[in-house]
């Protein structure tokens, strides 16, 4: 969002002193304390005024912070799109997941694999456009460099194949969930691990499955759409044969906001933005927008 520099204010600005009494009595005719305006005694004996101004020169100026934190919001930021301003803006999301059981009948049978990612109502840009989504295996798990919080500018490895991949409209007012299939070999290897008990606790699993990312397709020109981090999860699919039929049963796996320090941020990224903000390479460095174009810019994170 920008915004234009120079704009006219009406201002009540209070002005003492003796030099500024005569000024004004040499403008005026009416008595100095004869107005309505009331206040203490420490004013009313004095020669005190309220006088309007109708212009005002406003200077603004434009920083961009090297880093924010993006690990203790509630919100994946996943999207891409370009902006005449800010440039190619990127968002992707890196996330540990924790199932909800360790066990798996013995008799069951793998079935398939998604992951459900919740709209909750967060967007920006033109949602006119197709966006794509890939999910990576994490080669590495999230660990902050200052052990506390991991920023936007974080980074974690991941595979090169995808596990899974959707490309959609979107539609982020909608009550619903983007399904994304999840690889068979992927599900299979992990069911097989479960139900043969190999992974029986946290430490153990996430060793198996450092996380996964979210990464949008590299020729998205779109949005950056937000789903629910509570709401969002991988779902494993098995069924165990009953009498007559197979009863179908599955475990959730969900992200892990749990741990301290949560394993979970947004990666953020612009590149290539306009003349004036690829002047900002440092956080000290201060943009004045008489140095800009007369224009001041805000873009969160």
């Amino acid at each position: 969002m920008k915004q234009t520099l120079k704009k006219t204010y009406r201002l009540f600005i209070p002005l003492t002193g003796s030099i500024l009494m005569l000024l004004l009595h040499s403008c005026s005719e009416d008595a100095l304390n004869s107005s309505d305006f009331e206040a203490g005694e420490t004013f009313t004996d004095s020669d005190i005024r309220v006088l309007l101004m109708d212009t005002l020169t406003v200077e603004t100026s434009t920083m961009k912070f090297d880093s924010i934190i993006t690990s203790t919001t509630a919100r994946m930021l996943i999207g891409k799109y370009t902006d005449s301003i800010f440039g190619t803006v990127q968002s992707s999301s890196y996330a540990e997941l924790l199932p909800a059981s360790y066990t798996i009948d013995v008799e069951a049978e793998y079935d398939s694999i998604v992951f459900y990612l919740k709209y909750d109502g967060y967007y920006y840009n033109d949602t006119l456009q197709t966006s794509g989504i890939h999910l990576k295996q994490l080669s590495e798990q999230m660990k902050p460099e200052d052990d506390e919080n991991l920023y936007n500018t974080s980074a974690v490895s991941y595979g090169e194949e995808d596990l899974g991949y959707i490309s959609f409209i979107p539609r982020p007012l909608q009550l619903d969930s983007l399904e994304v299939k999840l690889s068979d070999g992927f599900g299979i290897d992990l069911f097989e691990n479960l139900q043969d008990q190999t992974l029986t606790n946290s430490d153990e699993f996430t060793e198996y499955l450092k996380g996964i990312a979210f990464v949008p397709d590299e020729v998205d020109n779109g949005s950056v759409l937000g789903y629910s981090l509570s709401s969002s999860l991988m779902r494993l699919y098995y069924s165990i044969a009953e009498e007559d039929e197979q009863e179908q049963y599955y475990i959730d796996f969900t992200i892990n906001t749990a741990d301290s320090p949560i394993p979970f941020f947004n990666q953020i990224s612009a590149e290539e933005p306009n003349d004036y903000l690829e002047t900002l390479t440092d956080q000290e460095i201060n943009l004045s927008s008489s140095e800009s174009g007369n224009q001041s810019y805000i873009q969160s994170g």
